[in-house]
């Protein structure tokens, strides 16, 4: 669509391009020239917006479990196709150029992303303790996520809004007064995971557009693999760190026994054999924290076989799990010296 000077294109090119029917923008109660008004005034203020984006991204970098910042400003024909989306939902809310900024939370847009579900915790509280927020911050759930993982949301004043549409992520309205007026941020906090699905839906869906059903399945299917995801990498860590403890506890214990057999009053050959055996006990990696992966797989592969929408889907998806699964097994144990 072609704008002229800042100006605001026609009105049948505009609802075309956006998929909006003319039933639909008439149940907004605007009117095109209300829209061109704001475009107009957004068009000339959005550079000003700019320092406190670069101000807010650059705070967000210094905290713990940040792995990496998306930002953005909006772009002003995607915020007059969000205000006519806002006013068809809600036809009360009243917009016009002095109200649209304190209207639309998200002109200033930012995604933080980080690697695992616990790192949420400290960005949660970096950026509570940082600005003031201007709602209660937004967790959105899948039907059917893990109760603890939504408990820990609730535990730190969130509100949980469970999606039937597969999105995860938690959403602030901050508070960021660079000038004399109060500007509103968005932020939305996410996994890397989360973020690839989301990234892929997106492209598949635009231009604001429905896909065919077995597109949407595979797209839902896609999902739960990244949720699944998620969960692995949070298991990986977690057995990556027990096993670290563990190991260092054993070979810890294994240089205390061994200083004791030193200091023993026994033949120098006994010694020896002792010692030998000693270095045959000292377990691998594997087989200090047992094989949990296995328990985690069986687990991941009645989650997706249980999608009772996309049942097909979702088996053939544990299919290939299982097929890995198949090639897991546990280590043989070491046979000690007689």
């Amino acid at each position: 669509m072609i704008t002229f000077k800042g100006q605001l294109g026609p009105q049948a090119e505009f609802l075309k391009k956006y998929s909006i029917s003319a039933e639909k923008f008439s149940q907004s109660r605007l009117g095109w020239d209300v829209l061109s008004d704001i475009f107009s005034d957004y068009v000339i203020k959005r550079p000003q917006l700019q320092p406190t984006l670069n101000y807010v991204r650059e705070q967000l970098g210094a905290a713990a479990g940040v792995h990496s910042i998306k930002a953005r400003l909006k772009e002003p024909e995607h915020l007059i196709e969000k205000i006519i989306r806002k006013s068809i939902d809600n036809p009360d809310l009243v917009f016009s150029k002095d109200s649209y900024r304190s209207l639309v939370t998200d002109l200033v847009g930012i995604r933080v992303l980080h690697l695992f579900k616990a790192d949420w915790a400290p960005v949660h509280d970096f950026i509570a303790s940082q600005w003031s927020l201007a709602e209660s911050p937004e967790a959105k759930v899948r039907e059917g996520d893990n109760p603890d993982f939504i408990a820990k949301f609730e535990q730190r004043g969130c509100k949980v809004k469970k999606t039937s549409a597969g999105y995860r992520s938690v959403h602030y309205v901050i508070e960021s007064s660079p000038s004399r007026e109060r500007l509103l941020v968005e932020i939305q906090v996410r996994t890397i995971f989360e973020e690839g699905w989301s990234e892929v839906d997106h492209l598949v869906r635009y231009p604001y557009g429905t896909v065919s059903p077995i597109v949407g399945s595979f797209l839902d299917v896609f999902n739960r693999l990244a949720g699944g995801a998620d969960e692995m990498a949070s298991f990986i860590k977690a057995l990556s760190g027990e096993i670290q403890e563990l190991s260092s506890k054993h070979e810890l214990a294994a240089k205390q026994l061994g200083k004791t057999i030193d200091e023993l009053k026994i033949a120098s050959a006994e010694k020896i054999k002792l010692q030998t055996e000693l270095s045959a006990l000292r377990p691998s990696a594997g087989e200090v924290i047992g094989y949990n992966a296995n328990q985690w797989l069986n687990e991941m592969i009645l989650m997706l076989r249980d999608d009772g929408q996309n049942s097909r889907l979702g088996n053939e998806a544990a299919g290939l799990l299982g097929n890995g699964l198949d090639r897991i097994k546990p280590p043989k144990p070491r046979k000690v010296g007689k």
